[in-house]
Parts: structure tokens; sequence; C-alpha cells
């Protein structure tokens, strides 16, 4: 992992500022999270010509059964499903979170919703999809 000691940007900053704090297990959980961020990030960057802007509904739901099928399968096979647990909740907030906007501004900006939508479950599959990468270099940091 990282040396954190000094480092203020996102998103190694709130594991920073845990140490300094004294809260070691704190620390180590936001560098996991960082870590699975980091990751889902460059998943995303490497299919970045393989992503379209969704052209129909049919779309946007794909998008959405992928993030959740992602989340499913790596549940299911996750060596460590207490951490991926602790991550994967967070992806399905995600995947609500997404949820929500559809409900609330479809109907006054269908294609803007459709779009960011879409942005939002690919993301939750990217961090779904590269959490136990991110999952197996903790636990080997880990003395």
């Amino acid at each position: 992992m990282p040396d954190v000691s000094a480092c203020s940007i996102w998103p190694f900053a709130p594991a920073a500022d845990f140490l300094d704090g004294g809260q070691v297990a704190r620390a180590v959980l936001s560098l996991y999270g960082a870590d699975n961020e980091l990751r889902a990030i460059d998943h995303l960057r490497s299919r970045a010509a393989e992503l379209e802007r969704p052209s129909a509904a049919s779309d946007v739901r794909e998008a959405r059964s992928a993030a959740v099928d992602a989340v499913e399968s790596t549940r299911e096979t996750s060596t460590h499903p207490i951490l991926a647990d602790y991550r994967l909740d967070l992806v399905i907030s995600d995947v609500r979170t997404a949820d929500r906007t559809l409900e609330l501004h479809a109907s006054t900006r269908p294609e803007r919703v459709a779009v960011t939508a879409t942005a939002e479950y690919a993301l939750a599959a990217a961090r779904a999809r590269t959490l136990p990468a991110a999952t197996d270099r903790l636990v080997a940091a880990l003395p």
C-alpha cells in the first residue's frame, strides 16, 4: 500500500487523517477503498472505447443488470467475504442512488439522466469487478 503519511490528494487524504488520529483500522479500510476506486477507474479507462451513450432504455437496464451481476458474482466468489461485503454494500448503495436519480428526473431530463445513470452503473460494475484484486492486495499486506 502507498505511503500516505504526507499525502493530501484524493483518495488517500482520509487515510492520512485517520493515521494522524491514531485510527489505524479506519486508515487501512480507507486505503482498501482507495485501491478499489483506482482499480475501477483504470478498468473503465481500459474499456473507454467500448463505452457508448445509451440510445434506449434497454441500454440503461443492461448497465444496471451488469452492475448487479458483478456485485452478486463478486459476493459469491470472494475468498474474503467480510472485507468484500464491506465494499460491496457501498457499491449497492451507488446502484440505488442511480435508481433514485432515474426515478426522480427521468421525466424531466431523460437523455441526461440516462447517461448519468448508465455511467454510475458502469462505475459500480467496475468497482465490483476490481474488488477481488484490491481485497487480495489488502490481505497480502496484513501482518
